[in-house]
């Protein structure tokens, strides 16, 4: 093998090296806000992208979900005490809010994080 030939196998190797550590420190470390109504999980939004959701349950219950700058809170909802509002904004994997009356809960998840089993943790 020349010397070129040489450089050039260990310039792409290099460069191939590099590109996998950049993916794997920064590829798919997006979290989400998983929503669960009356238990069973509805829907999944991911925290990079600012969106407002009215999530109903089945007796005309609401909340109004917004997520916005990589953070989820509910704005507003017609339960009587407003705890879920009350509770404020959740950023940090596994922070959730609970709104008792309508049995919603919405909870930050990680992909990452879901492989991971509870013995583990």
């Amino acid at each position: 093998m020349k010397k070129n030939e040489l450089v050039l196998c260990l310039t792409i190797l290099f460069v191939s090296l590099i590109g996998c550590i950049v993916f794997m420190i920064l590829g798919n470390n997006t979290s989400y806000v998983s929503v669960a109504v009356d238990g069973n999980y509805d829907s999944r939004y991911s925290l990079n992208h600012d969106k407002e959701v009215l999530i109903k349950d089945k007796n005309g219950g609401w909340n109004l979900l917004v997520i916005k700058n990589g953070t989820a809170f509910i704005d507003s909802a017609n339960c009587p005490n407003q705890d879920c509002v009350k509770q404020g904004i959740i950023s940090r994997n596994n922070q959730s809010i609970i709104c008792l009356p309508h049995r919603v809960t919405v909870t930050i998840t990680n992909p990452k994080d879901e492989a991971v089993d509870e013995e583990t943790r």
